[in-house]
């Protein structure tokens, strides 16, 4: 009896830590499930019909700054609802178009420049995504001068959806909006080296390619690095 006693015990000692195995197994999946349904990187979809395109009303609009007199305003746009309704669960079909999914605060898909009560210019011709932007970096004591906003316009991956993964675009816009705007396209990355010069890195094919940028005279040389 005694060892069918203790054989019980040890049955019953591995079935439990069987158990607190696969509980914690189970937490683990359902935290790993929340936090991946909860977070998504910066997307917006593209629409597929002109119908759709229709449907895609003004959301909302940040102020990203001012500076000598220009407002710059990031637009964030989302899908109306068949009532003529903005969605308010911000659910998203894969026709509509440039509008944030679930559980996203918004992404902004084009920018206006405002100057004496007006508007002055729209960064894009068609909505896109503004992945990013540099507004008033610093450099030493100076302030860099010009706008940056890395986008993408075109969906070069195919799959209805701009992201990060399609080609992404610098686009530079002097801070008095009088210059030529610079666009260079298929950026990897860029970093200020002065108040007016920038180093843009890019891929062509396999190739990377780093180009030095002033935006005071336009002027584009490409660094040598092999």
């Amino acid at each position: 009896m005694k060892r069918i006693y203790e054989f019980i015990t040890k049955a019953n000692q591995v079935l439990l830590f069987l158990a607190v195995l696969g509980v914690s197994a189970f937490v683990t999946y359902l935290v790993y499930q929340d936090s991946s349904r909860h977070y998504q990187p910066p997307h917006v979809s593209i629409a597929q019909t002109p119908e759709a395109l229709k449907k895609v009303v003004v959301d909302d609009v940040r102020l990203l700054g001012s500076f000598s007199g220009i407002y710059v305003f990031g637009v964030i746009k989302r899908e109306v609802a068949p009532n003529g309704q903005p969605e308010s669960n911000r659910k998203l079909k894969m026709d509509s178009s440039f509008s944030s999914r679930e559980g996203d605060s918004g992404q902004i898909v084009n920018v206006v420049f405002s100057k004496d009560g007006r508007k002055v210019k729209t960064l894009l011709e068609a909505d896109g995504l503004v992945l990013s932007h540099h507004l008033n970096g610093d450099y030493r004591a100076d302030k860099f001068k010009a706008f940056l906003f890395l986008c993408a316009t075109e969906d070069t991956d195919g799959n209805h959806v701009l992201d990060s993964n399609d080609r992404n675009d610098l686009y530079i816009i002097s801070n008095d909006l009088v210059k030529p705007d610079i666009v260079i396209h298929g950026v990897l990355g860029y970093d200020i080296v002065s108040d007016t010069r920038l180093v843009v890195k890019t891929r062509d094919h396999d190739e990377l390619h780093f180009t030095d940028v002033d935006i005071e005279t336009l002027e584009k040389k490409e660094v040598k690095w092999k």
